[in-house]
């Protein structure tokens, strides 16, 4: 994987094999989900979706900067630069604030509360960022295969992963 505009974030490179990638339908932009976002700080992301990201207007929740900060609390996640910085860093990319509408509140409260691999799917962090994806017709970016269950609802998935 070529690594690409090093200035993000922290600069280690992994190799990534058997990539899955869809072709996303939303014209309307992207919504990073919190690995997404933290894939990108780190040069991380397949090289054919870094490039379309500057190609469309891209988007990180507050969600996310919440998670990121409370997994480095926890020592879960290791990330460098503080959440200010960040924010800043992802403002100089041109990478927008999503900013939840009464809209997107009522798309929480609606979204199901699937059962996957039987097991209730109630990460709220997750809930959050599918809903504003949803309700801002933004195609979420993510690496994790659960969002898929949430496609009937409305949600356009662009999945990448090993």
């Amino acid at each position: 994987m070529k690594k690409r505009n090093s200035n993000r974030g922290d600069n280690r490179q992994i190799k990534r094999s058997n990539l899955k990638i869809r072709q996303s339908v939303s014209s309307r932009g992207f919504l990073l989900d919190t690995c997404a976002l933290v894939d990108f700080l780190n040069c991380l992301l397949p090289e054919n979706i870094d490039d379309d990201l500057y190609r469309r207007p891209t988007y990180y929740s507050d969600e996310s900067l919440r998670e990121i900060a409370l997994k480095k609390r926890l020592g879960e996640l290791e990330i460098k630069k503080s959440i200010t910085d960040i924010m800043d860093n992802l403002h100089s990319l041109n990478i927008k604030r999503f900013k939840d509408e009464k809209s997107t509140f009522e798309a929480m409260e609606n979204l199901p509360v699937l059962t996957i691999e039987n097991k209730k799917h109630g990460d709220t962090s997750d809930r959050c960022i599918i809903s504003e994806a949803i309700d801002g017709e933004l195609t979420l970016l993510s690496r994790d295969q659960k969002f898929s269950h949430y496609e009937k609802y409305g949600l356009d998935l662009l999945y990448y992963g090993d």
